[in-house]
């Protein structure tokens, strides 16, 4: 399936690696996420994946961190946001990320914002990320929607069914792509899947369609 704006085909299930509770499973867990050949969201213990995905084909899904939020200056929020994509690209070995996502969680002056906004298109730019997207955190008002979403994003993250109400008309209208970690009941609609075992991950490909 297509998703967001950047065009890109994507399995509808997505898998959030979490680090198992034995270290010993890491490699066989990590092996195991990439030969399902689904998108593999890293930002929980990202260093112990990158040797796993460096060389696989799978797309790569990272979420950023809010202090680009309180930035007191717009090259201080880009330098927060491109601190952020270089240090998950160096746990990576230095794959392009194929989706990162900033996570929105309260009104933003408007220097944090143009400065984020510069930060993810200069790593577009430089082939560093491939797509960007916005992740809903919190629960999320219209109000705040209307004044952040922005033709610099290709997709949205939501993680509750609040949020998936309030941004579902402007998403449909700017044709982002929408992923969430609930079932949403819409078949255009990709799912992140948190799993920490082999078997969580055989349970999210059965399943995959």
């Amino acid at each position: 399936m297509v998703f967001g704006r950047a065009n890109f085909e994507m399995p509808r299930d997505w898998l959030s690696l979490r680090l198992p509770h034995d270290p010993s499973e890491i490699a066989e867990f990590a092996t195991a996420g990439v030969a399902s050949g689904l998108p593999l969201e890293i930002s929980h213990g990202k260093s112990a994946w990158g040797p796993f995905v460096e060389h696989a084909p799978n797309a790569i899904v990272a979420f950023g961190s809010s202090d680009f939020s309180m930035a007191g200056s717009r090259v201080h929020a880009c330098d927060l946001v491109s601190a952020q994509i270089v240090e998950i690209l160096s746990c990576l070995h230095g794959k392009s990320l194929t989706v990162f996502f900033l996570p929105l969680i309260r009104v933003l002056e408007s220097h944090q914002w143009d400065g984020a906004i510069e930060a993810l298109e200069s790593a577009r730019e430089d082939g560093l990320i491939l797509s960007t997207g916005l992740s809903c955190d919190r629960v999320v008002s219209t109000e705040l929607i209307d004044g952040q979403f922005r033709d610099a994003f290709d997709a949205v993250c939501v993680r509750n069914k609040e949020d998936f109400e309030t941004v579902s008309p402007i998403v449909r209208e700017r044709r982002m792509g929408v992923l969430t970690t609930f079932e949403s009941g819409v078949e255009s609609n990709c799912r992140l899947h948190e799993v920490c075992t082999i078997a969580g991950i055989e349970s999210v490909c059965g399943v995959k369609s």
